[in-house]
């Protein structure tokens, strides 16, 4: 990340942790996070734990820890701020660009889904100020999980998200407890019914089981290259594993149309990955292979539709190949560079080691930073040297590199001077 990436980071708010509920700081489902930069260049809050450095997975709870420890690591991690991991009863609702940061103004239809929440719920601003976070015990009632809204979006979750804490409460209320009403009030408001689709075209359906399905897939006219797609091969599709999924269930789709049904014929895929268990990624895909109108009609012979068309990504490939051709031959060069060290210091131990040099840690040191120093220098230019490989190195140097003052290092290398390993002289200006 550049300094100018940096700089254009959005700014989080301050925290506030005497203001946060003792029913949420009790309980132990906290995270850090710190804004990064996305492969699209937007911002995005990227979950860390607190216990180490390291990015937490919010499906994890080894990875969470106790309020006290995520507020720790702020500080000592330079983190931007802590999070609350929704699962085991609480559920939260996120609406984005309600509200003025400046003022603390809020639109009428965000101040309308807030509303519902009387009572229970814990409601505060989002880091940008632009936003409102509302938690409380309760779950989501239904699949759906993020719709754009007005001027805005609303996003609710019950598990496998974290929601960030600042404090800034916008609405006093008493301890934190059950917000299932005013979570199905904005489910309706945000998620309206949808309308009935057109019936699908389809003479006879008779349920069938998972390995029924899967065979009628396979013995059809393309079912080669289902069969292939099913085992993990996306060549068909450029590479393209999104693309690969959707192509998959659009062809199961053609023999079953339960979205349950769906997911597991999915999961007993080699295509199966982390990213399926994202709610929304794995109920837009199943929707889009239900879309289709023809379905399966064992009376007439037919062919299941084309899978969509694979995603040309070519130029993407040839790029990330010509990128990794780059980071290999740099790793060579690295490994290269390294065996050289090594060699070099191996030479240098086995000097130390002569039993007519007895040297004591300190002058190890030394003689180790004299080498760095002369390594370190441009292997292209000619050092200055009184001949015999004797060459001149500056105090002030070795004192860096062995991290002590000039006089300590000024110490070693007159022992050095003493048994002959070295010549030492002063100049000045």
């Amino acid at each position: 990340m550049t300094a100018s990436e940096i700089t254009t980071l959005p700014q989080s708010r301050r925290l506030q942790p005497d203001r946060i509920p003792v029913e949420l700081t009790n309980t132990p489902q906290w995270v850090c996070w710190r804004y990064e930069r996305s492969r699209d260049g937007k911002a995005t809050k990227v979950p860390y734990q607190a216990g180490r450095c390291a990015k937490a997975h919010t499906t994890d709870p080894a990875h969470w820890s106790a309020f006290t420890d995520a507020r720790g690591a702020v500080d000592r991690y330079k983190y931007h701020g802590i999070g609350f991991v929704l699962d085991n009863g609480w559920a939260g609702v996120d609406i984005d660009h309600c509200r003025d940061p400046e003022t603390g103004a809020l639109a009428q239809w965000g101040a309308d889904l807030i509303t519902p929440f009387a009572g229970g719920a814990y409601v505060e601003a989002s880091p940008s100020g632009t936003g409102v976070h509302i938690i409380g015990r309760g779950r989501v009632p239904g699949p759906r999980r993020k719709a754009k809204y007005h001027a805005g979006a609303v996003e609710m979750y019950h598990s496998g998200r974290f929601f960030t804490v600042t404090g800034d409460v916008l609405r006093a209320s008493g301890p934190v407890g059950d917000i299932t009403d005013g979570l199905a009030a904005v489910y309706q408001a945000a998620f309206p019914a949808q309308p009935e689709r057109p019936a699908l075209r389809v003479l006879s359906t008779p349920s069938r089981d998972d390995q029924a399905v899967i065979d009628l897939a396979f013995r059809a006219s393309n079912g080669a290259q289902t069969r292939s797609t099913y085992n993990g091969d996306t060549s068909a599709y450029g590479g393209d594993e999104s693309a690969a999924d959707l192509g998959l269930l659009s062809r199961f789709a053609y023999y079953t149309q339960d979205p349950d049904q769906l997911d597991r014929l999915y999961r007993s895929s080699a295509l199966m990955r982390d990213k399926w268990e994202r709610a929304d990624y794995r109920e837009r895909t199943i929707s889009k292979a239900l879309e289709q109108r023809e379905t399966y009609n064992p009376g007439r012979a037919q062919t299941p539709p084309p899978a969509p068309a694979p995603v040309d990504t070519s130029s993407e490939v040839t790029a990330l190949r010509a990128e990794v051709a780059a980071l290999r031959t740099e790793v060579a060069t690295l490994k290269l560079g390294l065996a050289e060290e090594r060699a070099a210091r191996s030479e240098l131990v086995y000097a130390l080691r002569n039993p007519a040099v007895k040297t004591e840690r300190g002058t190890a040191i030394a003689a180790a930073c004299i080498l760095e120093h002369k390594k370190s220098q441009d292997p292209g230019r000619e050092l200055p040297d009184k001949g015999g490989g004797w060459h001149r190195v500056y105090l002030d140097a070795v004192a860096e590199q062995a991290g002590c003052s000039p006089q300590r290092a000024s110490a070693h290398l007159d022992r050095l001077a003493e048994w002959g390993v070295i010549e030492k002289t002063l100049q000045w200006g």
